[in-house]
């Protein structure tokens, strides 16, 4: 267990890249259905990586450009998860990147760069 409470263990950084990896890659004409799936994984892996990005912003001086930068980012990240895919191949293709680009910029975190 880190100094977070996150359990180094849970966190299968391999397996997360590799789901961002698919979800970035380019798509000639996404389907919808296929997009469900791929969703549920990138939430699952955000809803695992949330808790260590939280710790380490809490532990940032409160007030600070950098805390403000960490603060606005994991707000966008949580309003990300909250949204559904929508109804066209379009919205759930923009959704699943947009959670892609969340699991990436998390995995910062939980790899302890930040």
């Amino acid at each position: 267990m880190d100094s977070t409470g996150v359990t180094t263990e849970a966190v299968d950084v391999r397996a997360i890249r590799a789901t961002v990896d698919r979800a970035l890659r380019p798509l000639a004409r996404p389907a919808r259905p296929d997009m469900v799936e791929l969703e549920q994984q990138l939430r699952e892996h955000v809803e695992l990586l949330l808790p260590a990005a939280e710790a380490a912003a809490e532990e940032l001086w409160h007030g600070s450009v950098q805390w403000y930068e960490c603060r606005a980012q994991l707000d966008r990240i949580r309003l990300d998860v909250a949204r559904d895919l929508g109804d066209s191949p379009l919205s759930a293709h923009v959704q699943v990147r947009h959670l892609a680009r969340d699991c990436a910029a998390l995995l910062t975190y939980a790899e302890g760069e930040r």
